[in-house]
């Protein structure tokens, strides 16, 4: 897996190297190609893609996300 986003990416490397895992990826439809999700959440705030507290637990507590791509970076609670 990896992201076109070189900032999803720069953050994705970040969360692994602390110990965070994937929990799933793949595409989510309608417009994201590839969705990545954590088990844990995310270590500190990062720049470089656009950041949303969603806090649902049907979905994920956040995520990061690139426009021009159309990826998402999310982490679970």
């Amino acid at each position: 897996m990896s992201f076109r986003s070189g900032g999803l990416e720069a953050i994705l490397r970040w969360e692994l190297a602390r110990g965070n895992r994937v929990r799933d990826q793949g595409p989510w439809l309608p417009d994201c190609p590839l969705l990545v999700m954590l088990d844990r959440p995310f270590g500190r705030k990062h720049g470089g893609a656009v950041y949303e507290a969603l806090n649902d637990p049907h979905y994920w507590q956040a995520s990061y996300s690139d426009a021009a791509t159309g990826e998402v970076l999310a982490c679970g609670f």
